[in-house]
């Protein structure tokens, strides 16, 4: 009884660190209270699963199967990425058991007395629950800076290295019973070692490559931005002139005592003004521009601007312009009503925008995995703050940025 318990509390501890990895990966808010009753279960329903006595190949890979399903139903999704994450997490579990087994084994620990019930099996399945656990966390934890790049490109490769490390894991579980089969351990964890090596930093390449990718279409976006500035300040300066040359005729008119004629230029000029006046939005110039300019680009779409934002911010106004702009332009030509509210509020060093509104096909819009929605990824990656996003008919955007945090 008190082996079948002890068995029952190691399931629950690898499950527990299981999920905590599975949980950074994801980004998920970590609530061990609200996931403690599904560990117990599926901890109990590997003790039950051991009953069918299997070759320790497939039972290594029941145990994989049972993991992956674990982590999924966790996840509550089933979508291709955080089935990956559930296959890497799983991969990465048995890759560093194996490891900590191959270990023991080149120590001339005898793996055959870990299966007997006593101190010596307790003590080394603390010291391996330890170092797996360890290894797991920081493994995840290094995939989390380094902002290792999953996309559809490169799906299959990343499952098929997965696959191909799992099968070899269950095969060091067949060989660690026979001491004589030592070479061909550390030769298929060594092999296992180096996919996970190779695929990690083609990862890196890859996160390399797509970064300078987005750079330049980054670019691109903010010099066609910047000429926008360009021909407004012209228009500006423009209007300026011609105002005051306007006002040095008027004087001349009026120095002459041409009163009647004064009085038809200022009456020409205030009909044309009324034109092309307009109300100051924000004091804020460039988020008063960016408005302007896609209300007059969607005509369609009136933008509600609630905002509390000052002249000057410590947001760097570049990165300002960009999300501003692409925001605008993933919602506006998907208005349904014509409305859309946008909440901009500054907080000493926070920064929030909130876009609001109906729209025709809500999931299309910031799409996973499209350019914008990368974008807005790296700016709140940088700023250290939240994207949250709610893809449903009422769409609602929230963009948090740490003007304290930024990494400029």
């Amino acid at each position: 009884m008190i082996e079948i318990l002890c068995e029952y509390a190691f399931s629950v501890i690898d499950y527990t660190y299981i999920l905590l990895a599975f949980l950074l990966l994801e980004g998920k808010e970590i609530k061990f209270k609200k996931n403690i009753l599904p560990i117990m279960v599926v901890a109990l329903i590997q003790q039950l699963t051991e009953i069918i006595e299997l070759p320790l190949f497939f039972g290594s890979l029941k145990d994989g199967i049972l993991i992956v399903s674990f982590l999924l139903i966790i996840g509550k999704s089933f979508k291709k990425i955080t089935f990956l994450h559930a296959l890497m997490i799983d991969s990465l579990f048995a890759l560093f058991l194996t490891l900590g087994i191959t270990i023991a084994t080149l120590c001339s620990i005898d793996i055959m007395k870990t299966f007997v019930f006593g101190l010596y099996r307790l003590c080394f399945t603390l010291v391996l629950k330890v170092f797996v656990c360890s290894c797991l966390i920081m493994t995840v934890i290094q995939f989390k800076k380094k902002r290792i790049l999953i996309s559809q490109k490169n799906y299959s490769i990343f499952i098929s290295c997965f696959i191909i490390c799992e099968i070899i894991t269950s095969l060091i579980s067949q060989f660690s019973t026979h001491m004589q089969m030592k070479f061909f351990m550390v030769i298929l964890i060594g092999i296992a070692c180096l996919i996970l090596y190779i695929l990690i930093n083609y990862s890196i390449l890859m996160k390399k490559n797509y970064d300078v990718e987005l750079y330049k279409k980054m670019s691109d976006l903010t010099e066609n931005q910047m000429q926008n500035f360009i021909i407004e300040q012209k228009e500006t300066r423009k209007l300026i002139h011609d105002t005051k040359n306007m006002f040095l005729d008027i004087y001349i008119d009026l120095d002459h005592q041409s009163y009647d004629l004064a009085k038809e230029k200022v009456q020409k000029y205030l009909y044309e003004s009324s034109s092309m006046s307009y109300q100051m939005k924000s004091a804020y110039v460039y988020l008063d521009t960016v408005i302007r300019q896609k209300e007059n680009k969607y005509p369609d779409c009136e933008i509600i601007l609630i905002q509390n934002i000052p002249e000057n911010i410590s947001i760097n106004s570049k990165d300002m312009v960009m999300v501003l702009t692409l925001l605008l332009d993933e919602i506006c030509p998907n208005i349904l009503e014509k409305q859309l509210e946008l909440k901009i509020q500054w907080n000493g060093n926070e920064l929030s925008i909130r876009a609001r509104g109906t729209v025709k096909n809500p999931q299309a819009v910031l799409q996973s995995g499209s350019f914008n929605y990368d974008f807005f990824q790296n700016i709140v990656s940088k700023y250290e703050g939240d994207l949250q996003i709610h893809h449903s008919e009422n769409f609602e955007c929230l963009i948090l940025l740490f003007a304290s945090k930024s990494t400029v």
